[in-house]
């Protein structure tokens, strides 16, 4: 049942764990008699007698997680859109979390402020682009943005 794509990375897994009896994790695909094709993940390990060298039994599980790969590769698409979006706009787009950490910055934001992505990812953004004279208003009206998700940060 195993998806003729993924069999290679199923069997050397598989054979890994024979070799060193110890234990494996591989996520792949299978085909089900109907023809469907499911995302698995397949855990499993090899038990070996004396000392460890002679392979005795092997045994694990495989666990269909379909749902969820599907939903990782909807996120990624819909990433991948915005992300796109966000570099074709003429407008400065950028991502700040709760600490005013940036984990996005489009070159439009490069382009209006000077600074490369490679420059301020990882750094708050507040610092970067506020008048000193308003550091401490910017600051306030941050934490109060996170924390009720209305307020101007500034007047």
């Amino acid at each position: 049942m195993v998806h003729p794509e993924d069999m290679k990375k199923v069997l050397d897994a598989f054979q890994s764990s024979m070799d060193s009896c110890s234990e494996y994790a591989v996520d792949h695909r299978i085909i089900r008699p109907s023809g469907e094709v499911r995302h698995v993940q397949e855990r499993g390990g090899t038990v070996c007698l004396f000392s460890g060298k002679t392979p005795a039994h092997a045994m694990g599980t495989v666990l269909d997680v379909t749902e969820r790969a599907q939903a990782e590769e909807e996120l990624r698409a819909s990433e991948e859109k915005m992300r796109a979006m966000s570099e074709s706009s003429y407008d400065a787009v950028i991502v700040v979390d709760e600490n005013d950490v940036i984990s996005f910055w489009n070159s439009a934001a490069e382009n209006m402020f000077g600074w490369k992505v490679e420059e301020v990812i990882g750094r708050k953004l507040h610092p970067l682009i506020t008048p000193k004279d308003y550091l401490h208003q910017v600051g306030d009206g941050m934490k109060q943005f996170a924390r009720t998700g209305q307020g101007p940060l500034i007047g």
